[in-house]
């Protein structure tokens, strides 16, 4: 939608399944902590949002996007084992927690222009610069299995590849 809207109260609608508020101007905070059962939710493109209220389980979430608004914080997806697309770019996050058991079906995982943060334990690099070696402590003997990659499974050694492939 490419509304005008600037405000929304959705506290009273509970049995919301999609919600496409995208390209309006919302701004502040939207609460939606009382619409368990979304599927499909769209905020992206208002530019004000500042935080984003969800209910504790959203198992059903199939599809996020959040994107280009200010919002800041954590996000937590950790019950959301069957989504399929994330859209939170250009955001304040600082945090996103996801399933443990991300769904095959993951399409697509955008986070970029965020300010996530987090730690490489340690990078050796060969001598002429053309090589390294990632070694993170916690994960012991991981290896990049392409499959899971693709999955959206375990993404922490891509992550790591490509945030070292940029010193």
């Amino acid at each position: 939608s490419t509304n005008q809207l600037t405000s929304i109260n959705l506290s009273k609608l509970s049995q919301l399944c999609d919600i496409d508020l995208g390209g309006n101007k919302l701004s502040g905070t939207i609460n939606l902590t009382n619409s368990p059962n979304i599927n499909w939710l769209v905020l992206g493109g208002n530019g004000g949002i500042t935080s984003v209220t969800l209910p504790d389980n959203l198992s059903d979430l199939q599809y996020l996007d959040l994107s280009d608004n200010q919002i800041t914080g954590k996000l937590n997806l950790s019950k959301c084992a069957h989504i399929w697309g994330i859209d939170i770019a250009n955001n304040k996050f600082t945090e996103v927690t996801l399933c443990d058991d991300l769904s095959p079906d993951l399409e697509y995982l955008i986070l970029s222009n965020n300010e996530l943060t987090g730690t490489i334990d340690r990078v050796d690099f060969s001598e002429d610069g053309k090589y390294f070696m990632i070694i993170d402590y916690k994960t012991g003997k991981a290896q990049l299995n392409l499959k899971e990659v693709f999955a959206g499974i375990n993404l922490q050694l891509l992550t790591y590849l490509m945030v070292t492939n940029k010193l």
